[in-house]
């Protein structure tokens, strides 16, 4: 699955606002985070998520999609693999990659 930007304008009146996550103290220690990136800074982040919730409704002009995520494990940084490696991990090898 290819990469998709996350940075969407709700609606005219809402500033453009990508998917943002909370990490908690905890959260950054376990993910080995002591020095903190800079704000604006961007990082690679690889998760798998527990779908929670899905929601579909149809305003009458078409369907709306929603989905609740719930990350159970993430790394934040650099990995070796990258997203070819990311997408092995969400979705098993391909037969390519065999």
């Amino acid at each position: 699955m290819a990469m998709m930007n996350m940075n969407i304008k709700q609606t005219e009146m809402e500033q453009n606002t990508g998917l943002c996550l909370y990490l908690s103290s905890e959260q950054t220690k376990a993910l080995g985070l002591d020095k903190l990136p800079e704000v604006g800074a961007e990082v690679p982040i690889k998760a798998i998520a527990k779908v929670k919730r899905t929601m579909v409704e149809d305003d009458g002009e078409g369907k709306e999609h929603y989905l609740t995520l719930e990350i159970m494990q993430m790394e934040v940084g650099k990995f070796s693999g990258g997203m070819k490696e990311a997408g092995s991990l969400l979705y098993g090898a391909s037969d390519s990659d065999a």
